[in-house]
């Protein structure tokens, strides 16, 4: 997940998804130009940052490689495991942004090391914040099955995606998924916004999810606000849930699709 413009809400609904995700999944705040968010955020400063994504580059440094399990250490809980739950993980972000630097070369490897939680049914969703031009971060966008651009359905943020959407078609494309990108549109709460049909439109896209304006609800997950009663039911929480399974039936197609062309390419070859 990732925006072109502005602070359209990438990090709050990333992590809303994650608590939300109805499978094992692992969410890293990939995010180099900030601090981490989820911990001051959600946990409220509770939990200290003796583990994150800033530690790769010693640990990778010291065994030449960055693998899974490597990973997996420097992750904390998202949710209290109760044994019978789904398991949540957290990868947090950066205690400084400066030294962000020191993961430009070890972005690839983590994209590799990601990958491999699918072995363990675990899906990961990367927050990767705002996407500069030249991005050092490409290798996460190249890996990734979905990439999700988080925008407001405003003029001003629309523009910003159309300017910036062919650089990343060409990114992927060049890793063959130039048809991998959704839109995530966070309404606003007052103001024009414009139809997902005009965005589609506009961008020459064809696949669009909608998060309501409900500022009560996301600051459960941006400031660690009281939960509320009946998530589901509220207009952010029904909103999200409907987004989640768009984009998992998308990843389901595609994989169906990769299949049929993989099981094509085998007969072809005999």
């Amino acid at each position: 997940m990732l925006s072109v413009a502005g602070s359209p809400g990438v990090s709050t609904t990333a992590l809303a998804m994650a608590l939300h995700w109805p499978q094992a999944v692992m969410l890293i705040e990939a995010d180099s130009s900030r601090y981490s968010s989820v911990l001051p955020g959600f946990f409220r400063g509770q939990i200290a940052h003796t583990r994150g994504i800033g530690e790769l580059p010693v640990t990778t440094h010291n065994s030449g490689s960055l693998d899974i399990n490597q990973v997996w250490a420097q992750t904390i809980d998202l949710v209290e495991n109760t044994g019978d739950s789904v398991e949540r993980r957290l990868l947090a972000g950066f205690k400084d942004p400066a030294a962000a630097r020191a993961m430009d070369p070890i972005w690839g490897q983590l994209g590799t090391a990601a990958a491999s939680f699918e072995g363990m049914a675990m899906d990961v969703i990367f927050d990767a914040g705002r996407w500069a031009i030249g991005d050092t971060r490409s290798a996460l966008m190249r890996n990734s099955d979905a990439v999700l651009i988080v925008a407001r359905p405003t003029l001003p943020d629309i523009v910003a995606v159309h300017k910036r959407l062919p650089a990343i078609r060409t990114e992927l494309a060049a890793a063959g998924r130039a048809n991998s990108v959704t839109l995530v549109l966070v309404e606003t709460g007052s103001g024009p916004q414009l139809s997902s049909g005009e965005i589609h439109k506009a961008l020459g896209t064809q696949r669009s999810v909608r998060i309501s304006w409900d500022d009560k609800t996301a600051a459960v997950f941006s400031l660690g606000e009281p939960g509320v009663k009946k998530f589901n039911k509220t207009k952010f929480g029904a909103s999200l849930v409907s987004a989640i399974d768009s984009v998992r039936n998308e990843l389901a197609e595609q994989r169906s699709r990769l299949d049929q062309n993989f099981g094509t390419e085998k007969e072809s070859s005999r």
